[in-house]
């Protein structure tokens, strides 16, 4: 059973699927624990998930009240063209053996997956205020926007939402994604899904068994996994784990922050996935800087109220000063380093919230010296000075919003808002020029094809990868205003091949 992130600016809800977390200590993945007594909170019992016997009708679109003109960057729409899905398919790879869901003009079926019950999960783990919003209705909004300015490819957009119940998840998150998938791809017979959620790569082999086309800018698919199913798969504003993790060493390394002095202690999943992070991604960075890790803590997936001090005591005992989280938020180390009075410092990326929560919720002391990368402004800037508009379909975003009542001054509303803005305008774009068919996402590769971003600093996809993010921005925590800030302007990742 795995525990789930459930949003990537969600400290306890988001973070860790709960409040806590079981970290194993060791200088190599499966060495042995930090010897630390853990207090660990027993799991509720496995709960039985299946997909409700009667379907959500598609939702209906329209016109958005106030809302005129062509949007950003719109295109003439290209003639309709067949589309690949199906409730069943061949292995991944392989091209889907159903026939199309449906052909000529008539409505493309979209699936919109998301976490239901964040609002009150955080509240009851006393995070209140931190909520994604109504993921349907604001999905329902773009789709009443886009319908009328030229549909995908010419044809209107059918939504079907799929909430993932996050209490359920909490018990068996296997079973929880595997029934919306199910609903989605066999009983809804979707062609696209648009995720809100941290999709796994057991997540997303559902959908690319099936050939349905995913895009989500919060997926924590491994980059291999996702390179190997670009054809289906695609994070346009997001920026791959173990491609940030790279970026993140080379950029501290050039700042400063890392030198030959530095000892660096990493914090990762204690899975398949946490073990290849570390071991294929930040190692080799550092080894190219001289640097070596110290040590390595592997945060348990599936048990909750843990002692994290055994995990401080060791890295403080091999003298770590340095500590690069991969994908994992360092807020509940953070809290129990305060405790035994150690200090080191911190590297940051947009993944866990620097500004959006890890600002607002962690010692302060412990932040003093934290620097990183960022690409998503709303997650990486909180009390700090926020950047203007990253392009004409950031502000079209929130025009869209507004004008359907889903408007908010929260950071983490906006965060989710322009993701669902990004992925589908960039489907809405995409399929103007490369068609609907399963070849969608590799023809806009093979052009390298760029897209005006609502939640990134900058869009080019690539073949080889299937993150688009390609753009990032120094960010550091400034005492002077107890803020994380933007410290460069934009710096270009390098493409790929």
């Amino acid at each position: 059973m795995r525990r789930r992130t459930l949003a990537t600016v969600l400290s306890c809800v988001a973070f860790t699927g709960a409040c806590g977390t079981t970290l194993n200590v060791s200088d190599a993945p499966g060495g042995t624990p930090a010897g630390e007594n853990l207090e660990v909170t027993t799991a509720p019992p496995p709960i039985t998930v299946g997909h409700p016997p009667a379907r959500t009708p598609p939702q209906q679109t329209g016109a958005v009240p106030g809302l005129s003109g062509s949007p950003a960057h719109a295109e003439t729409p290209t003639p309709p063209t067949s589309l690949h899905a199906g409730a069943t398919g061949s292995p991944t790879k392989a091209a889907p053996t159903t026939a199309p869901v449906t052909t000529g003009s008539g409505p493309v079926r979209v699936g919109v997956l998301y976490v239901g019950g964040v609002s009150a999960l955080a509240s009851a783990l006393g995070i209140p205020g931190l909520s994604t919003g109504d993921p349907s209705a604001q999905a329902k909004a773009i789709a009443d926007y886009i319908n009328p300015h030229g549909g995908l490819a010419g044809r209107p957009i059918a939504l079907y939402p799929e909430p993932v119940n996050v209490s359920l998840t909490a018990a068996n998150t296997d079973s929880a994604y595997a029934a919306a998938c199910a609903g989605l791809v066999q009983d809804d017979k979707v062609s696209f899904v648009v995720s809100y959620t941290n999709l796994s790569a057991i997540d997303l082999a559902c959908y690319v068994h099936a050939g349905v086309t995913v895009l989500d800018d919060q997926a924590e698919v491994p980059d291999s996994t996702a390179n190997a199913d670009e054809n289906t798969f695609a994070a346009p504003g997001e920026l791959a784990v173990g491609r940030a993790t790279v970026a993140l060493v080379d950029d501290l390394w050039r700042r400063g922050w890392l030198n030959s002095k530095s000892k660096v202690g990493a914090l990762t999943w204690d899975t398949p996935d946490g073990q290849d992070f570390a071991s294929h991604y930040l190692a080799p960075a550092l080894s190219r800087h001289g640097l070596a890790l110290a040590a390595t803590a592997y945060v348990s997936q599936g048990t909750s109220g843990a002692n994290q001090a055994g995990s401080v005591l060791q890295f403080r005992t091999k003298g770590v000063n340095r500590i690069i989280p991969i994908a994992t938020s360092p807020l509940f180390f953070m809290e129990a380093a305060q405790t035994q009075g150690y200090h080191p410092e911190y590297a940051v990326t947009s993944i866990f919230g620097p500004g959006a929560l890890v600002e607002s919720t962690a010692p302060k002391a412990q932040l003093t010296g934290a620097a990183g990368i960022g690409w998503d402004k709303y997650l990486d800037i909180g009390a700090g000075k926020m950047p203007g508009p990253v392009s004409g379909n950031e502000t079209l975003c929130f025009k869209i919003m507004a004008a359907a009542g889903q408007q908010s001054s929260s950071n983490t509303v906006k965060t989710f808002q322009t993701a669902l803005c990004n992925d589908l305008l960039f489907l809405q774009a995409a399929s103007k020029r490369f068609g609907l068919g399963p070849d969608m996402l590799t023809l806009a590769r093979q052009a390298r094809f760029g897209f005006p971003p609502a939640d990134a600093f900058a869009i080019r996809l690539e073949p080889g990868r299937a993150d688009g993010v390609s753009a990032y921005r120094d960010v550091s925590y400034e005492t002077s205003c107890g803020c994380f800030q933007y410290t460069s302007g934009n710096r270009a990742l390098p493409a790929v091949g």
